[in-house]
């Protein structure tokens, strides 16, 4: 049903779209790709032509990308094992909005994810030093590394970062795991992230650094979850006070791509490269 769907809207409504299946021994992944218009951001329509509240429904694991407000990139996964009832089972969305200095046509902050196993996925947001075609290079660069290597723990995933920013301008970084019951992170530099749960918001710590331009003495540290929680990580080119005009409890309502525009939108340095990651755990 998700992929008819998909396909179905994207024939109807898409521009330059495209579906990639890949079949494994206990699921499907589905990567579908849209251009859509920049006022169909502006004004929030919903699901962006694909069908959004028919795939939300029917898929264990969703990722939203919007790329410069023209391309988004949804990357589904169906389960097809069901799973032991006793296990836990947990529903993470995702959104993340990426712009570039208001001179460039690219930015120097990345972004990458990776399923781990069923309950463990990592997410990395950096900010290299800098903005235009050469702070893009270095982020490439991380990406390529990080595409290439595997690893299973988040020491593992710092140091292959730190190799690729070696002998560079450096990069700021925020690594995370998300688990059921915890978030384990590194957060180094001026990444502004911070826990939203139903009663409390907490902004997660941090040290001092700049990764792959001189040694950064590293900490991991955690985080206790509840069932429904949101997680926001922005670079230093959206203001840092942004929570201060924004109702917490509104964010478990709205969709996460809107999050992350309406932020991006209001509280956006324009002479600045910014993102906004968006992590919502629960329904």
């Amino acid at each position: 049903m998700v992929l008819r769907e998909l396909a179905s809207n994207i024939l109807k409504y898409g521009k330059n779209g495209r579906i990639d299946v890949a079949l494994t021994d206990d699921g499907v992944n589905i990567i579908a790709e849209n251009e859509i218009s920049v006022d169909n951001l502006k004004n929030g329509k919903k699901g962006l032509g694909l069908g959004w509240k028919i795939i939300s429904n029917h898929s264990d694991f969703i990722t939203i990308r919007i790329i410069q407000q023209k391309k988004v990139i949804f990357n589904l996964r169906i389960n097809l094992v069901q799973k032991e009832e006793t296990e836990k089972k947990y529903k993470i969305n995702y959104s993340v909005l990426i712009e570039p200095h208001y001179l460039e046509k690219r930015s120097g902050d990345f972004f990458y994810e990776r399923r781990i196993d069923d309950g463990c996925y990592l997410f990395v947001l950096g900010d290299v030093l800098g903005h235009g075609e050469k702070a893009f290079e270095v982020a490439e660069k991380v990406k390529e590394k990080l595409n290439k290597t595997e690893f299973y723990n988040i020491n593992e995933v710092y140091i292959v970062v730190e190799e690729a920013l070696a002998n560079t301008r450096g990069a700021v970084l925020f690594i995370c795991f998300v688990y059921d019951e915890k978030i384990e992170y590194i957060n180094v530099g001026n990444i502004n992230a911070n826990l939203i749960q139903k009663k409390s918001i907490k902004k997660l710590l941090n040290i001092p650094g700049i990764v792959g331009r001189q040694y950064v003495d590293r900490k991991v540290f955690n985080e206790e979850v509840n069932n429904d929680y949101i997680l926001i990580a922005t670079t230093d080119g959206i203001r840092g006070n942004f929570l201060n005009y924004i109702n917490p409890m509104r964010l478990f309502l709205d969709n996460i791509d809107n999050i992350a525009r309406e932020i991006t939108e209001k509280f956006k340095i324009k002479d600045d490269d910014s993102s906004v990651f968006v992590l919502r755990k629960g329904g």
